[in-house]
């Protein structure tokens, strides 16, 4: 049986396939931004914007036995994180190291379990934000080792 397909659909459809003939990454996970901190300092502030891709993921090294204390801006409510010692994309999904059970929390301190990247997921605190306004969600994110 054949499918008729509207002129918006066939316009979205032609959108799409020269974008990934165009930008072979389209499609692939988003790579994760590196949290760096400055030479003697403990803490890091990076800010970004949340749209309506629906997070954004950040990346930090630390060693096995350290604390990751982090917090995002008080003046937006809606924002949490959830912390990985792996990346969930990669491996198909995974428990947060710091327990939020796949809640993103807007505070948070876990002790680290081993030495490498850990991956902190900024997301919506609960699905009654969504969709986020067009202009997205501005927040900032204090992380700190210890």
């Amino acid at each position: 049986m054949l499918r008729k397909f509207s002129r918006r659909q066939v316009m979205v459809g032609a959108v799409v396939s020269l974008a990934t003939a165009v930008s072979p990454v389209l499609g692939q996970t988003r790579r994760a931004t590196r949290i760096r901190f400055t030479p003697g300092a403990s803490s890091s502030t990076v800010t970004g914007v949340l749209t309506r891709q629906g997070y954004r993921k950040y990346v930090l090294r630390a060693n096995a036995g350290q604390t990751l204390t982090f917090a995002v801006s008080r003046t937006n409510p809606q924002v949490g994180v959830m912390v990985y010692d792996v990346e969930p994309e990669e491996v198909g999904g995974t428990a947060p190291v710091d327990g939020t059970s796949g809640h993103p929390v807007r505070t948070g301190e876990v002790i680290l379990p081993a030495t490498g990247d850990y991956f902190l997921y900024v997301s919506l605190v609960s699905d009654d934000a969504w969709p986020p306004p067009k202009a997205g969600i501005k927040f900032s994110l204090t992380v700190e080792i210890r």
